[in-house]
């Protein structure tokens, strides 16, 4: 709940929060009991910046304590500043599965946006 900053909530009913609150508190949960593997479908939505800067470092440092995390985004640019390997996916077909790093983004038709992805 700290994690999060959504102790002062804890009592009152998610249903009854915010959009970006009701997130932070899925993400608390998710959270919870110290998973070896996580799996998030778009963690990042209706979170502020401090709150998605703050998941951001938290994700990327998870792999470093032997924890395995999987995420979908259609936020490349926020993807790519944790992600080691990418699946990239159009109309249900995977199209690439590789390390990011070698990943071959213009025929993905991910756009790059100055100079970054």
């Amino acid at each position: 709940l700290d994690l999060f900053a959504v102790r002062d909530r804890a009592e009152q009913p998610v249903r009854d929060l915010s959009r970006g609150l009701q997130q932070r508190m899925t993400l608390a949960r998710a959270f919870l009991h110290n998973p070896d593997f996580l799996l998030l479908d778009e963690p990042f939505t209706g979170l502020d910046a401090v709150s998605a800067e703050n998941l951001r470092a938290m994700l990327a440092q998870l792999p470093k304590q032997g924890k395995a995390v999987v995420f979908s985004t259609h936020d490349f640019a926020q993807g790519a500043s944790i992600a080691r390997r990418l699946v990239a996916m159009e109309r249900g077909f995977v199209r690439y599965d590789g390390p990011l790093v070698s990943a071959p983004l213009d025929q993905l038709h991910i756009a790059m946006k100055g100079g970054q992805a």
